[in-house]
Order: structure tokens, then sequence, then C-alpha cells
């Protein structure tokens, strides 16, 4: 084991590490690429720079899928609307950006002149740290991590469940505040296996598409299209820019027409 690599006095943030894993490393390399930011401009031997951004994209999919298992079991009567929502609201940047906090995870950092909670960057090493523990160990460990060092210290899925937020009226506010126009579309209407109705609606914002959800209902299915849109809009300055260059053009479009049917009206 090359405790080596994590060597400061005493070698603490080793122990440190250890104590909120839960467990002794097999091989330590993983985590310590899952503590290192780009900004440190650390480099492997071989001369490759060693950032935490391809194990965070790993740790996005595996967190994804052992809160899913988690909350399945946990809610074994929910329909996929439930949990879609409920997995999204533990799996949000925000709440991810707390989690590392309160994991102390931003004390492991090897960062260099960057706001590590403003920028995203404890969720994203939390993420990177789950991809970590899946190369390291396998599946298994990071399930148990999940549950045993994130849900049960910080999360009552029982509250959370109670609590489960209105994502359609968040994004018709938001559609009001600046003017919006939304537009929930039915894309799909079938009888799945059970003979029970499934329905799929695709949400677009001044015509731009920013989701698509369904459900056994026709609430359920625009809740869960709401929900992807919201976390788009909140996440995605592209597609925000894209929403209002759509809305500038049109609005541009009907003021042109606007005044071309008076200067015809004045001519005639």
């Amino acid at each position: 084991m090359k405790i080596r690599l994590l060597a400061q006095k005493r070698n603490e943030p080793y122990f440190l590490l250890c104590n909120m894993l839960g467990f002794i490393p097999k091989n330590i390399e993983p985590y310590m690429e899952a503590i290192s930011h780009s900004s440190a401009n650390i480099k492997t031997k071989w001369g490759r720079q060693l950032n935490n951004e391809r194990l965070e994209y790993l740790g996005d999919t595996i967190l994804a899928s052992t809160v899913s298992d988690i909350i399945y079991r946990k809610f074994p009567y929910q329909r996929e609307g439930f949990l879609t929502c409920t997995r999204s609201r533990i799996v949000q940047r925000k709440n991810l950006n707390y989690l590392a906090e309160e994991m102390k995870i931003l004390s492991l950092l090897r960062i260099t002149g960057v706001n590590a909670v403003h920028n995203h960057i404890g969720g994203n090493a939390l993420e990177a740290l789950i991809g970590a523990i899946y190369i390291d160990k396998g599946y298994d460990a990071c399930l148990k991590f999940v549950n045993n060092k994130i849900i049960t210290p910080y999360i009552d899925l029982d509250i959370l469940a109670q609590s489960e937020e209105n994502f359609k009226s968040r994004l018709l506010e938001w559609s009001q505040k600046y003017k919006i126009n939304i537009e929930y579309i039915l894309v799909d209407k079938h009888d799945n296996t059970n003979k029970y109705p499934t329905f799929t609606f695709e949400i677009r914002l001044e015509g731009v598409p920013c989701g698509e959800g369904s459900g056994q209902s026709k609430i359920e299915a625009q809740q869960v299209a709401s929900l992807q849109a919201y976390r788009k809009i909140s996440y995605e300055e592209r597609l925000v820019n894209q929403i209002f260059a759509a809305k500038n053009a049109d609005r541009n479009n009907k003021n042109a027409v606007s005044t071309q049917k008076v200067t015809l009206s004045e001519e005639a």
C-alpha cells in the first residue's frame, strides 16, 4: 500500500481519508486522483496531468446507480416518477456540495487558487471518490459507502419522501419571472405490460426542448419532465442562453409583424 502518496505530517491526510471512507484502500492511487483538482497542476511521473475529472464522470454514474438501488428497496410500492424525483434530490449538485463539506472532503482536496465552495468542486470530488471506490473495491463497496456514509448520517429518506418538491410549480415560477413561454407536449401514450397507461411529456421553453418524463398519470409525467427541465436550466448556462435567444427572436419577429401591419394600415 502506497501510504507515502498521502504523506504529510504524521500521515494525517491518509488517516482522515480512511476514517471518511470507513475502510483501508487496497490501492491508494485512484483516491489520490480523486482529491486532485486540475488547478493544482499535479503531474504523474509520465507527465500526464493528474485531476479527478474522469473519476468524477465514473462516480456520477455509480452514485446514481447506488442511490437508485437504495431507494428502490426502501420504497417498494412507489412509482417510477416518485423514485426519479427522490433520487434527483439526493444527487443534485447543491446537495452534493453540502455533503462534501459535512464529510470534510474539502480538507483533503489538492487545489490551488479556486473557491471550492462556489465552484461545485466539493460535490465533484465526492463523485470522484465514489469512482475511486468502484475502481479499488467494486460496486458493493460503493453501495455500502453511499448507504453508511452518506444516506444514513445525512439524509432522512422518510422526511425527504414527505417533502417531495413540486418541480412543475418551480418551473412555472421561473418561466413567469422571466416571461418565458412554456409548453407541456404529450409525445406518447401507451399501455404497459400491466395494462396501465404510461404518458410521456416533453417540455419546451420558448420552443426549445428542455426535458422529457414518463409516468402512469399526466401529472406524474409532467412532474418528472419538469424536474429534468429545472435541473437543466439550473446548471446548463448554454441552454438558458438558447432559451433567452429564442425568446428575443420571437418577440422581435412579433414586433416586426406588428409594425408592418401599422404601416400597411396607414398607407391604406
